[in-house]
Parts: structure tokens; C-alpha cells; sequence
């Protein structure tokens, strides 16, 4: 898959977000990491107001994580898109990406265990078999 906004690959770390219908990538980064935790006071602070669905916080993550910057500004219509695509709704779980965007930033930019980003059930909680 590739991220049409910077023509790159997924990758290790790397956050697939479906937006308006499109296949994006969400690219972890040193500077990514920084402005995040500069301007939300953490990346903690930052994971607790996208679980309060703060709308202009998930709209920076996302343009952030694009790799649009204060001279590459994102297209006008971005954070219309967010919100048309839905921020938890099955269509594009806009909010839960985020937050692995966001854990992922606290991770140096490695990708999350497997277990870590399975948000269902445990199966420790399942009934035994019967038999």
C-alpha cells in the first residue's frame, strides 16, 4: 500500500487510516513525536483527549502523522474529511488509529505487539470447553 500524500510504502510502525474512502499511511517520526507531546503536553495527554474525541487534536495527529508540517500545510478540507469519514464508526475508526498512531509515537516509532493492538476481548474470559 502506498500513502498517496508522500508516494512512500507502509512500514514497520507505520498506521493505516482509511479517510474519505482513501488509503492513507500514518508515519511515525522524531519530529511527529515531538510536536505532538510540545503542543497536547505529552503524548499521554495527548491518547486521553482522542478518547475524549478532542476534534482539532485528531485532526493534527492525523496531518502530522501525513507528514504535513507548518510550511506543507494540509489540504483545507482535511479535518471535513475526518469528520464525514467518522471518528468511531466502523468506516474509518478514525479515533482508535490515532491512539495506535499515538502509542506508537511513545514506542520510538516500533510497531506495537500484536496482543497490544488487539482492543477485543481476552480469551481468558471465554467459557471452557465442554466436553
Amino acid at each position: 500500500m502506498v500513502n498517496t500524500e508522500t508516494n512512500r510504502s507502509v512500514g514497520m510502525g507505520d498506521v493505516e487510516i482509511i479517510l474519505a474512502g482513501e488509503e492513507l499511511v500514518l508515519k511515525p517520526s522524531y519530529r511527529a513525536a515531538k510536536t505532538l507531546s510540545a503542543k497536547y503536553g505529552g503524548l499521554t495527554s495527548a491518547i486521553e483527549r482522542v478518547v475524549r474525541l478532542d476534534l482539532d487534536l485528531i485532526v493534527d495527529v492525523i496531518a502530522i502523522g501525513l507528514g504535513y508540517t507548518s510550511t506543507k500545510r494540509p489540504p483545507e478540507d482535511l479535518g471535513q474529511k475526518i469528520f464525514e469519514t467518522g471518528l468511531t464508526d466502523d468506516t474509518g475508526l478514525i479515533a482508535e488509529r490515532c491512539i495506535t498512531f499515538l502509542r506508537v509515537l511513545a514506542a520510538g516509532g516500533r510497531p506495537l505487539p500484536s496482543d497490544d493492538l488487539d482492543l477485543g476481548d481476552d480469551d481468558d474470559d471465554a467459557d471452557p470447553p465442554v466436553g
